[in-house]
């Protein structure tokens, strides 16, 4: 266990796992499909690869993200609110799936997710702490990522699904991950002091753009890590999510 006079960095893992999933196929209901048949929908929606996986392998899932994405188009919701909707249930195949993927792939996609908070925060710190710590936050990434990092994104959420149903993952070991974790908690607080706690209780403070900083050197540190070891961190934090 971390010490109990630290912060336990597990908050802030739950919404950069949730980031990417308003994401993906949304770009197509800019150009008219929510008017289109359900066939239709579909050819769009498939021609994304995370979309292709979950239609393979989650279809319930699939079938009601594409009736939520189309329905909130319809009734003239904002594309946050569209996106928002979908993100709930992308959110759980991503939280699913991450637990036996390949290692490679989960570290991957937490990297694209990671440069787009980057992005996002260049943009406005308010939105990506919100975006890494709200649960209830219906936001529109499209206006802040650019389409190259959105494909990425798509691309390694597929490879996690497309592993994790294979269970390509290393063998985890807890203990391990959590000596690393604690070595990446105490060089935080021994090179930004109580600072390093805004990347795991943002409610500390009122610098939201220092908590986003944070939170995004909390990643950036795990992610250096040896790539079987990262992978073991993020499935420790995970798990504990």
């Amino acid at each position: 266990m971390i010490p109990k006079q630290r912060s336990s960095p597990v908050r802030p893992i739950l919404w950069i796992f949730a980031i990417v999933v308003a994401v993906g196929g949304f770009i197509a209901f800019k150009f008219g499909l929510p008017m289109m048949i359900d066939k239709q929908a579909d050819r769009e929606l498939l021609k994304t690869p995370a979309y292709q996986q979950i239609a393979k392998w989650e279809p319930e899932a699939y079938a009601q993200m594409k009736a939520s994405m189309i329905g909130s188009m319809q009734n003239h919701e904002p594309p946050e609110v569209a996106q928002g909707r979908v993100r709930k249930v992308v959110e759980g195949l991503a939280k699913k799936y991450m637990k036996t993927a390949d290692d490679a792939a989960l570290v991957e996609y937490i990297k694209v997710t990671a440069e787009e908070i980057k992005q996002v925060a260049d943009k406005d710190a308010n939105v990506a702490f919100d975006m890494l710590f709200s649960s209830q936050m219906n936001i529109d990434i499209t206006k802040y990522v650019d389409a190259q990092t959105q494909r990425r994104d798509q691309e390694a959420l597929a490879e996690v699904i497309r592993s994790g149903v294979a269970k390509e993952a290393g063998p985890q070991d807890d203990q391990r991950a959590m000596q690393l974790l604690r070595g990446v908690v105490n060089e935080m607080h021994r090179d930004y002091g109580t600072d390093a706690d805004l990347a795991f209780n943002p409610q500390q403070t009122t610098n939201k753009s220092r908590s986003v900083q944070m939170a995004l050197q909390f990643y950036d540190r795990v992610l250096t890590l040896r790539s079987d070891q990262a992978a073991k961190v993020l499935r420790l934090l995970f798990a504990k999510a």
